[in-house]
């Protein structure tokens, strides 16, 4: 017996960042995701849809309002690994989500407990 559904599988977004994410892409600064650094982030890594439901974030003003950029790497955990700094607050350690689906929480988190020890590993 043959399965004949073919499941559409999403690339993961770093895919597209530069250098698919394995290098520091820069800090995350500003006030304001809309016009600050969330425009950064889709200007820096081409990504416009939400990371987790793929709403299409720059369709229409509603959905653009509605950007946030969300922690693969979680803040909490960055801190119990101690996880420099510059690495936790970069951009190849965000992904693009509506703000309904950060509220969720993050599901590119870490599989393991072990810490990385370089930014490779990260």
């Amino acid at each position: 017996m043959t399965n004949n559904n073919v499941h559409n599988i999403e690339p993961l977004p770093f895919e597209s960042y530069p250098n698919k994410g394995r290098v520091l892409l820069g800090q995350v600064r500003g006030d304001n995701c809309q016009h600050g650094y969330g425009l950064e982030f889709v200007q820096l890594t081409g990504q416009t849809k939400c990371a987790y439901c793929g709403i299409d974030l720059a369709e229409v003003c509603e959905n653009w309002l509605n950007m946030a950029l969300d922690y693969v790497i979680p803040f909490s955990t960055c801190q119990s690994w101690k996880v420099p700094v510059e690495w936790q607050e970069d951009y190849s350690n965000r992904v693009l989500s509506c703000t309904t689906c950060n509220t969720f929480g993050n599901r590119y988190g870490p599989k393991s407990l072990s810490h990385p020890s370089t930014l490779e590993e990260f």
